[in-house]
């Protein structure tokens, strides 16, 4: 049986600008927890990069600060690099220009960082750049080799083997939770990436980018052989269900909105799964211990 909690927080990807199911959604976890410690933004907040959208969300967190852990993490995802999506691919200077939107935004240097949050360690990854060039994919993510042996040397900072590592990325490695098996190479730089978590069965890996429902999906979770967890957080502003048999996506039809509610104790940790729009869990809560 689980003890005395030691840390919550909740997950929220893909809100798409949407100030106002944003704004709905913080006050539904606060009126589940009002002491939750951290709250993850996780990619995918904006639409398209413009800086009207980073005001537009900023304004919404403002008006929502008395219901707002005082530590919210916002990792970068692949929207925050369409502003000119429809030109053809990214020069450098448009590159830079949207990275430094969202930095000033999240109010960061560079778009992976970390901190600690009662003792645990919470680790953001971030692509570095998307539909440029060299990097024509719309959606794929780039680590630079300098980001990688960053988040490797991080991982081992202080690091403790029975305790939990979350790890913070908008894209989840091919042919892990459910979207991931529809829409392959997520990440660029994979191999590599995946050989650096697999030595670290303590690891809790939040994706986002997938808008999959949890009310038709259950499998939300991915166990690996290696130990680490993945989690998908569905989306905010509009999640999908998916047909399996082309891929396509089709909206899930009312104005749903869904994330994470996360409990961790020195026994292990308990997930939810809430609907914030209909203010109620889906299916049941799910504990998760280190092997």
């Amino acid at each position: 049986m689980l003890k005395e909690k030691k840390l919550s927080f909740g997950v929220m990807s893909d809100v798409h600008s949407d100030g106002i199911k944003l704004k709905r959604a913080i006050k539904d976890l606060y009126e589940v927890d009002m002491k939750t410690d951290a709250l993850i933004l996780n990619g995918d907040t904006v639409d398209l990069g413009y800086n009207r959208e980073y005001k537009k969300i900023q304004k919404a967190l403002k008006s929502s600060k008395n219901q707002t852990p005082g530590k919210v993490i916002i990792s970068i995802g692949n929207h925050e690099f369409y502003k000119y999506y429809g030109h053809g691919p990214n020069s450098e200077a448009q590159e830079k220009d949207l990275i430094n939107n969202f930095l000033e935004f999240a109010g960061k240097e560079k778009v992976y960082f970390d901190c600690w949050i009662k003792g645990y360690h919470f680790i953001s990854l971030g692509s570095e750049k998307t539909y440029t060039f060299d990097q024509p994919s719309t959606v794929q993510a780039y680590l630079s080799d300098l980001q990688l042996k960053w988040f490797e040397e991080k991982i081992n900072e202080e690091y403790e083997k029975n305790k939990y590592i979350f790890v913070i990325f908008h894209l989840p490695p091919d042919n892990t939770v459910k979207f991931s098996h529809y829409y392959k190479e997520n990440i660029k730089q994979e191999e590599r990436f995946l050989k650096i978590i697999q030595k670290y069965p303590n690891i809790v890996y939040l994706a986002g980018h997938s808008h999959i429902s949890p009310l038709v999906y259950d499998d939300i979770f991915y166990k690996s052989p290696y130990g680490y967890l993945i989690i998908d957080s569905s989306s905010v502003s509009r999640p999908v269900t998916l047909d399996e048999s082309t891929g396509e996506e089709r909206n899930l039809p009312g104005a749903r909105s869904f994330g994470l509610y996360i409990q961790v104790y020195d026994e292990g940790m308990e997930i939810r799964v809430r609907d914030f729009s209909r203010h109620e869990w889906i299916g049941e809560s799910h504990s998760y211990c280190i092997k």
